[in-house]
């Protein structure tokens, strides 16, 4: 599949002779994936699937005294041993990144072209089961902060996407968004921060057919306010945490609470990552927003200088809406990776996942396991 115009037009503006002035870095990566998922539908009783899977990805960096670039390009080759479980995969995908520094202020612009499976997508970021499709998702973030006094300062922030699928259902729907957001910071010392976050989120389906016929086909809104303090307790350890009020409009109306914790832990062998939130994500199955639980944590443990194992895991409680059932996702996996030489390196990951759709579908697990040959040159 090729890229859109608007990612390669911005992409020959990137290796302009201007841009390439100043130092440049490359770095890529191409992993090699052989692997077996017992249910990829997840579905009770569904069928495994072998998949070999090649995803390079390619980085140039451009670092100026006040601009830096960043251009990504990349692509997901996937051939499945079973289409009715898993189809194959030809996604490319594609970003570019702009910082601009002053003394007292920052502007950062993205732009993101991105093709993935909808099935594997939506589940690890929302716990849906969905048809096996294409997923494509295109999209723009800016933000600018900036100083007021030497310990205050704020933060203005908008983003836009449109997400959009090859097979377009009756319970998987075509949507776009537009976000905006407004942040106050005050530095109590170096080490602790108190902040007030406000933002908002419009979404707006893009159905035809029967499904604009019904109220999935109805625009809604979020947004709220959270009052958060965050704090550096040491050269290893800093946490996050926020809470406010949520409302919804539309067709999923609700008005709750809203909150987010995230502590991190990085020693000399060891690095621990835990965030658990209540959230409201928009979707192409609710027709809106859902509100959602949920609790992530990822933690790595360094052997020697080669060799590191890891665990990670995920808990998603997916409250009940007007177009989806409540409904529960787990993940936990296991991984060990050896670094082979300084280019070579392998990995190998195994996955449980669970799903479970109140009273609507029975219950559903599956396995992954997968061993992937990895090449990475860091800079050339």
């Amino acid at each position: 599949m090729r890229l859109p115009p608007s990612p390669l037009l911005l992409a020959g503006a990137f290796l302009s002779s201007n841009v390439l002035a100043d130092r440049l870095e490359q770095r890529v990566s191409v992993p090699l994936t052989g692997a077996y998922d017992s249910n990829p539908q997840m579905v009770a009783g569904g069928q495994g699937a072998y998949v070999a899977r090649l995803a390079p990805q390619y980085t140039l960096t451009n670092i100026g005294d006040a601009d830096e670039f960043a251009l990504s390009l990349g692509a997901v080759i996937a051939r499945s041993s079973n289409q009715t479980a898993l189809q194959d995969q030809n996604n490319p995908n594609a970003s570019l990144g702009w910082k601009h520094l002053t003394p007292t202020s920052e502007f950062n612009l993205n732009a993101l072209y991105r093709q993935e499976s909808a099935q594997q997508a939506e589940f690890i970021q929302s716990g849906l089961v969905v048809a096996d499709t294409t997923r494509t998702t295109k999209g723009a973030v800016a933000s600018w902060t900036s100083l007021l006094t030497e310990r205050l300062n704020y933060t203005l922030g908008a983003d836009y996407s449109t997400i959009s699928y090859d097979q377009t259902t009756p319970n998987l729907i075509d949507y776009n968004t537009y976000g905006g957001r407004f942040s106050l910071a005050y530095e109590i010392t170096p080490r602790d921060e108190v902040y007030w976050l406000s933002n908002g989120t419009r979404y707006e389906p893009n159905a035809s057919g029967f499904v604009s016929l019904t109220n999935r086909n109805s625009s809604s809104t979020a947004y709220g306010s959270m009052l958060g303090y965050k704090q550096k307790v040491s050269d290893a350890i800093d946490w996050d945490i926020r809470a406010g009020w949520l409302t919804i409009t539309g067709p999923d109306a609700d008005s709750t609470w809203q909150g987010n914790l995230r502590v991190n832990y990085t020693g000399e062998q060891s690095r621990l990552g835990v965030d658990v939130g209540r959230l409201a994500n928009p979707t192409g199955t609710a027709g809106g927003f859902l509100l959602s639980n949920q609790v992530r944590a990822v933690y790595s443990y360094d052997l020697s200088e080669r060799t590191t194992v890891g665990f990670d895991g995920s808990w998603i409680k997916n409250e009940e809406a007007p177009f989806n059932p409540a409904t529960t996702a787990k993940i936990v996996g296991v991984s060990g990776s050896h670094e082979l030489n300084q280019f070579w390196s392998l990995r190998l990951v195994a996955q449980r996942r669970y799903s479970d759709y109140d009273n609507v579908r029975s219950s559903a697990t599956g396995n992954l396991i997968s061993l992937s040959l990895i090449y990475t040159h860091p800079d050339f």
